[in-house]
């Protein structure tokens, strides 16, 4: 009986085991039915995944690629500009190395020209101690002592030119500061003979304050400006005008260099009446070698001069003019900074 019951649980397990087996078989040969039935679709989405894989793999290099692109340009401009500036800087230094040769030779001609006349100078002013006329004696004495403080200035000036020509920058006394409002007095009294009839010559000094600045710098900077100006009013009669005085809360831009300035500074202007300046050029003025003065009457380099000068200082410049306006003429307004040891007043 045992033997049975076992045979006929084997034979029991072995149905179940084959009946298992075919199911499967009835389910694998469905899904594969299902899966052959659904192939198209799978297929499409399949190929729609590998376009949209293959499109931003695309879309990544061709950034890739405008940004390299955009790289390139930006080094390919920054060189040609760098290339530029260099070309610009070789031939300024070209024209400097002409400049200061020709100075060079200029400074020691002149140089010997201006002995022989303060020599001269000095003879006369000998001699005028001989002429009985009280009058005409102390005007010549003047007249000598006036060519003699300009011979010395201008010989002063023939010295810094060497020194340049030499670069000594250092042999120049940087602390050979003067009383600003003696330099302006003493150019007054120089400009004076130079000057039509028809020009006056005005000084308003409202400051004590002392800039500091080299004297001779000081007297080339005043000398050029009111050259200048004098030129402004060459075929009408006008008003030229030196003054100082002190400046609060100042937030412009220096004509010159551009730069932003803002602050207390103690203000050195001259003005004119003349024609007045076109716009289009201020930005110009103070480039080597540009004038608006005919062939013969101007080298381009006085206001070039003062640019350097007045920032060698630590100085910017303002320019004020109008040409529309009848008389309002121009006004070089000079900032320098206001010395540590020295304040505006309440």
């Amino acid at each position: 009986m045992t033997k049975e019951k076992e045979n006929k649980k084997m034979t029991k397990e072995k149905e179940n085991k084959t009946a298992r087996k075919h199911d499967r078989r009835k389910e694998d040969a469905k899904d594969a039915k299902d899966a052959k039935k659904a192939s198209p679709e799978t297929h499409f989405l399949l190929i729609a995944n590998e376009i949209k894989k293959l499109t931003n793999t695309l879309i990544i290099q061709n950034n890739e690629k405008e940004e390299h692109a955009a790289k390139l340009a930006i080094a390919n401009a920054e060189y040609h500009i760098k290339n530029e500036l260099l070309t610009q800087q070789f031939n300024h230094m070209q024209k400097l190395e002409s400049i200061g040769r020709l100075t060079s030779g200029i400074a020691h001609d002149f140089n010997n020209i201006l002995m022989c006349m303060l020599g001269f100078n000095e003879l006369n002013k000998i001699n005028s101690k001989e002429i009985s006329d009280e009058i005409l004696r102390e005007d010549i004495e003047s007249s000598c002592n006036k060519i003699h403080l300009a011979g010395n200035r201008g010989a002063a000036l023939i010295n810094k030119m060497l020194m340049y020509c030499r670069q000594d920058y250092h042999a120049e006394d940087a602390t050979n500061v003067q009383s600003t409002s003696e330099v302006i007095n003493e150019v007054f009294g120089i400009l004076r003979p130079v000057l039509t009839s028809q020009i006056t010559l005005e000084v308003v000094l409202e400051s004590d304050l002392i800039i500091q600045i080299n004297g001779i710098d000081l007297h080339q900077i005043l000398i050029n400006l009111a050259v200048n100006a004098r030129d402004a009013m060459k075929h009408h009669s006008g008003v030229i005008t030196m003054s100082l005085k002190t400046v609060k809360d100042f937030h412009v831009n220096c004509v010159s260099c551009a730069k932003i300035i803002e602050g207390e500074f103690i203000q050195l202007s001259v003005t004119d009446n003349g024609t007045g300046i076109d716009p289009k050029i201020i930005s110009r003025l103070f480039d080597p070698f540009f004038t608006t003065k005919p062939v013969g009457e101007g080298t381009g380099l006085g206001l070039s001069a003062v640019s350097g000068l007045v920032h060698k200082a630590g100085g910017h410049i303002l320019i004020d003019s109008d040409q529309h306006e009848c008389n309002h003429g121009t006004a070089f307004i000079l900032l320098f900074p206001i010395p540590t040891n020295q304040s505006i007043p309440d």
